[in-house]
């Protein structure tokens, strides 16, 4: 078995952490707080903790960052509600960031 994955390859949080500087890697929205969209049980999807989409914090080059990743195994990486909802947020906190003088 192959385990030198291209980039492509890796799963979202993994590829957020490789983007980010080593230690930096902070998951704003992690598995646990349970953000879901109320319309997969209906579809009959099993519902999954992160709604295919990452949404994490670090540095790049030790420059401020904010990572999105859409993990390509829920759902063909579609986005729903609930990843848009992530997307818009973690746009918001870039600009907040920018706005505060914190070039993300």
């Amino acid at each position: 078995m192959r385990n030198d994955r291209s980039f492509i390859e890796l799963r979202a949080r993994e590829r957020a952490r490789t983007l980010l500087d080593d230690g930096s890697y902070r998951e704003l929205l992690d598995p646990f707080d349970g953000i879901m969209s109320p319309w997969l049980g209906a579809q009959g999807i099993v519902p999954q903790s992160d709604d295919g989409m990452v949404v994490a914090k670090g540095t790049i080059n030790g420059q401020p960052a904010v990572v999105i990743a859409i993990e390509g195994t829920f759902q063909g990486g579609s986005m729903g509600e609930v990843s848009g909802a992530k997307m818009a947020a973690a746009l918001e906190l870039a600009a907040e960031d920018n706005r505060n003088g914190i070039p993300t």
